[in-house]
């Protein structure tokens, strides 16, 4: 058998072939284990943002639009972007503010080339911002006058963010396109009275121009009490959706869940301070740390009725008693009468010698020994 280099050339080949196998196997688990990491961090995205990545069309920041960037941008420092939940040190691909990558596949954003919402939605410039879904985030400040820049922004969702405090800015009024907003669990406003102190409850709510109370027979329960308050509306879903079938005017958002009614603001009370609340089935309302909640009339103002009763209702009570034992025992009353005088008669006559006067009008007699006589003795001569 032919040696090469002190070994059998079978076996040599043997021990080649094994290294060769163990390269590849080592070279193929990198590239699987790459591709896996890639494949993940693409499966965060949609599925407009997956095709429009595969297709490099938002890859170069440098066609993006400098006004629409720098809103975002803002929008981002406002809320603490450092310390939302969805940052961690792993995933680069869609991270805010990232160079080079366009802001259409940031989390969160889409643009009109990508956006899910209906054709009907118009949505102008491949670099517009059409959606923008910060949902559970752990946003935490104010929104800044910048948003009103995102001109052709058609869906809004802050919700889940309780940390997210103060009144939405005036300029989302610029928002037009505007057909669905979502603020639940935020401590965002919109009243734009009680401007001392925004956060607290107020009687009054005046509300900003976007925006407008709906009909009474569209007030809402809040989920997490007996609280019945006015819907809000978006003016802006009134006024482009006019003249539009029903049929399309519900689906117009898909595949964001349809408002009742449509174009309503998904809120809680505390987004108009409490304007025209109510608790159903007689409890009250009161506040606790400006959050309102339903609560049974307490133990103080059981006193207070319980005060009221003794005062005022005992007394008719008992004077409505007095009345009815009167009435139902007249007769027994007057008999009893009757025998106190003939008695008084009978120790009159029993006492002799005292006459009787007469008393005018025939008001009967006054007997002597029912006068009493004072005798009062003088001495004349002064002694």
């Amino acid at each position: 058998m032919e040696v090469m280099g002190g070994l059998p050339v079978p076996f040599m080949f043997l021990l080649l072939t094994f290294g060769l196998f163990c390269k590849i196997f080592s070279y193929s688990y990198v590239i699987d284990n790459l591709s896996k990491q890639h494949i993940n961090s693409i499966s965060k995205l949609n599925y407009g943002q997956r095709k429009l990545f595969a297709s490099g069309l938002y890859n170069d920041s440098s066609l993006d639009d400098p006004v629409t960037r720098s809103a975002l941008i803002e929008i981002y420092n406002s809320t603490n972007g450092p310390a939302w939940t969805w940052v961690n040190a792993s995933t680069v691909l869609g991270i805010w503010g990232t160079p080079g990558l366009s802001y259409c596949m940031w989390y969160g954003v889409q643009c009109c080339l990508n956006t899910p919402l209906s054709p009907l939605v118009s949505c102008v410039g491949d670099r517009s911002v059409s959606t923008l879904t910060l949902d559970s985030y752990g946003l935490q400040g104010t929104i800044p006058s910048q948003l009103g820049n995102l001109n052709q922004l058609a869906v809004l969702s802050l919700a889940q963010n309780p940390l997210l405090l103060g009144r939405l800015p005036p300029e989302t009024s610029l928002l037009t396109k505007l057909l669905w907003l979502s603020v639940e669990g935020t401590g965002l406003n919109t009243c734009t009275s009680n401007a001392a102190n925004p956060s607290l409850p107020t009687s009054e709510c005046a509300l900003p121009s976007y925006l407008s109370l709906g009909p009474v027979n569209t007030s809402y329960i809040a989920s997490t009490s007996s609280l019945r308050c006015p819907t809000v509306l978006l003016n802006s879903f009134t006024n482009y959706t006019r003249g539009l079938p029903p049929s399309l005017i519900n689906t117009i958002t898909s595949p964001y869940p349809p408002t009742n009614p449509p174009g309503s603001v998904l809120s809680g009370p505390a987004f108009t301070l409490y304007y025209h609340c109510e608790c159903i089935g007689g409890s009250n309302l009161q506040f606790l740390s400006n959050v309102g909640s339903c609560v049974a009339p307490s133990l103080d103002n059981f006193k207070y009725i319980l005060a009221i009763v003794l005062v005022a209702v005992l007394p008719m009570l008992c004077l409505s008693l007095l009345a009815f034992v009167f009435i139902k025992h007249r007769a027994a009353i007057r008999k009893l009468l009757k025998k106190k005088v003939q008695r008084m008669d009978w120790k009159r006559k029993r006492m002799p010698g005292m006459p009787d006067i007469a008393l005018q009008d025939g008001q009967g007699t006054l007997a002597m020994a029912d006068v009493m006589v004072t005798w009062v003795f003088t001495d004349v001569s002064g002694r």
